[in-house]
């Protein structure tokens, strides 16, 4: 169960020889720093939108945070370019539940679609490529479930239709109260 199959490899390799389609975008994985690096403004837009925003963003932390999907086999991310540019971005984890033997399960740590394009066709386009992105990882690594979690508070309202519509069913909420 750890590493990847048959038919994950050639879908990836498939994804990553790919130039780009008529419309201009293309998906990859995250496999290098560049990566990381030509990342780094979809990830500052990110927090920027996120309910996380008065926290300055650190780029040592995010640096390190992930480059671990280059050293870990549990952790990949997958990036979407429209015209050489980074419009959307999801990364994961793969585990076992916490509590339990057994339970296997991917964990998204964000989804993100640029808010350049979020609300266009093109920005459902990429959200849809991300989710299955990160479907055919998990189902490649032999899971029982799939987490999307959007805990940033960009558009929830916007992101529980879309996953609604993908046929994922929401459980739980988030809550947040200020201590100090």
């Amino acid at each position: 169960m750890s590493g990847e199959s048959a038919v994950y490899r050639e879908k990836k390799e498939d994804s990553q020889a790919k130039s780009g389609d008529e419309t201009g975008i293309t998906a990859r994985q995250v496999t290098t720093i560049q990566d990381i690096a030509h990342l780094i403004g979809l990830a500052k837009e990110f927090h920027e939108e996120s309910r996380f925003s008065h926290i300055p963003f650190s780029e040592e932390k995010y640096f390190k945070i992930y480059s671990k999907v280059l050293k870990q086999k549990n952790n990949i991310a997958f990036f979407i370019n429209y015209k050489g540019r980074p419009v959307g971005i999801i990364s994961a984890v793969v585990g076992d539940y916490f509590l339990g033997d057994g339970g296997r399960m991917v964990t998204t740590n964000i989804i993100y679609v640029s808010s350049s394009i979020r609300s266009s066709f093109l920005g459902s386009r990429v959200g849809v490529r991300l989710v299955r992105l990160i479907s055919s990882w998990a189902k490649a690594q032999e899971v029982e479930e799939l987490h999307i979690h959007t805990a940033a508070g960009i558009e929830p309202e916007h992101s529980d239709r879309f996953f609604k519509k993908l046929g994922f069913v929401p459980y739980g909420g988030n809550y947040v109260a200020r201590v100090g």
